[in-house]
């Protein structure tokens, strides 16, 4: 258990900086709710640069979905992770949602690096990092 913690927060640590680029990316072009189409395409290459499977405009023009799965995914959990990252009228981003996005693509990729170390001692399952969805009604 102490080689995932390790991992884990390696992996963090590793990319800290593009977490930070990412996060002031969006806080400096605030959108908002249903017209995030710079953080969309921000949280989406990341993710798939960085081996999820990765559905743009899931359901939504700018919501995702992206996917690791183990091998044996249907033995294992489930883990969402989701990501906000729309900004409020006048306010822009004081809400923090590109924080919780920060977090939101740390956290995925943590969990899906934690899932490949771990998969020899048969942790199995899959991490969706996405955003979320609701309905405009």
């Amino acid at each position: 258990m102490d080689d995932i913690k390790t991992i884990v927060c390696d992996v963090i640590q590793q990319n800290a900086a593009e977490f930070d680029r990412i996060s002031q990316s969006i806080w400096s072009n605030p959108e908002l709710a249903f017209n995030e189409f710079h953080a969309h395409g921000l949280l989406t290459e990341f993710l798939e640069v960085s081996g999820f499977n990765v559905e743009k405009s899931f359901k939504l023009p700018t919501a995702f979905s992206a996917t690791y799965k183990s091998k044996n995914a249907s033995e294992g959990p489930n883990v969402a992770i989701l990501c906000e990252y729309d900004a409020l009228p006048g306010i822009g981003h004081a809400c923090g949602h590109n924080l919780i996005a920060e977090v939101g693509i740390a956290a995925g990729l943590a969990v899906k690096e934690a899932m490949i170390v771990a998969q020899e001692n048969t942790l199995e399952g899959t991490v969706c990092t996405c955003t979320e969805l609701y309905n405009r009604n």
